[in-house]
């Protein structure tokens, strides 16, 4: 297929002109330089628009360096980031929240621990008989018991992220996910918990080959890459505030790839057309 590209910038040129030379290699070659070049762009924009920590950045240089045939780039070092005060802060709070509503409930109603304690063991047992048991005592006590047993694994679980949080390295670039308190004690949210991610899970990238097609697959594993793509990112500059659509980052790097006649792929569609091929991955 012939592919007629008329970029406006000399940068875009250039990035033409690279895909266009190592077509003439291999079509792996070329696949792989139309990938290439798409992380050159994210890599650009999120240095630009999306740089805190240095782990949604860092995970796309992983994965351009892991592309065969190209000039590996430094690695951006990584910082603890702006908010890491504020997530610390924050995830205390909420530990003190929960803790604080579940032993609100144990004054209110003396006795509720033994017997949540019971229904949760008799639900675990794995027993029919102790299942209609379980149910039985939670009808007795109505809605109060479900609510207290849903609040006390809040929070067990919001006390186990502070302490995780405190035992982490102090300059570790930590990054925070959730944190949608319950709007009522009524109906809280098992989803509603504030998470802490210090772990680095960096990117990866890996060209596929299936008969007569090939695939470049890239990957960022970081929690919080969908969140950066999709969000909304305030930069300063000069005292002044700009909004920069975090998910132009993306769409602008994979422009690159289909002006190049290089479609990017949905993953459900990519792991279809992979496993039907019985396709086999390369460096």
């Amino acid at each position: 297929m012939r592919v007629v590209v008329t970029p406006k910038t000399e940068s875009g040129r250039a990035v033409v002109r690279r895909m266009l030379a190592s077509r003439g290699r291999s079509r792996g070659g070329f696949v792989a330089e139309a990938a290439a070049a798409t992380l050159r762009v994210i890599m650009r924009l999120s240095a630009a628009h999306a740089l805190d920590t240095g782990r949604y950045l860092r995970a796309w240089q992983e994965a351009y360096n892991d592309l065969p045939g190209v000039q590996p780039v430094p690695l951006v070092n990584l910082t603890p980031g702006r908010r890491s005060a504020g997530i610390r802060k924050g995830l205390a709070g909420q530990a003190r929240f929960w803790l604080r509503a579940r032993r609100e409930i144990e004054q209110k109603y003396p006795g509720i621990k033994t017997t949540a304690d019971t229904v949760v063991g008799l639900e675990a047992s794995g027993s029919l008989l102790d299942k209609k048991v379980a149910a039985r005592t939670r009808r007795t006590y109505g809605r109060v018991l479900g609510r207290y047993i849903k609040i006390r694994e809040l929070a067990n679980r919001a006390a186990e992220q502070l302490r995780l949080l405190q035992e982490a390295d102090p300059d570790a670039p930590v990054i925070r996910i959730g944190g949608r308190r319950a709007a009522s004690l009524d109906q809280p949210r098992l989803t509603s918990l504030e998470r802490a991610y210090t772990k680095v899970y960096g990117g990866f990238s890996r060209v596929f080959e299936a008969g007569s097609r090939t695939f470049v697959r890239c990957v960022n594993r970081e929690p919080h890459a969908r969140i950066v793509e999709s969000g909304f990112v305030k930069r300063g500059t000069e005292g002044a505030q700009i909004v920069v659509p975090a998910k132009r980052i993306l769409q602008r790097g994979l422009a690159t790839a289909r002006a190049a006649g290089v479609p990017p792929l949905a993953a459900k569609k990519f792991r279809e057309l992979t496993a039907s091929a019985g396709a086999s991955a390369r460096r």
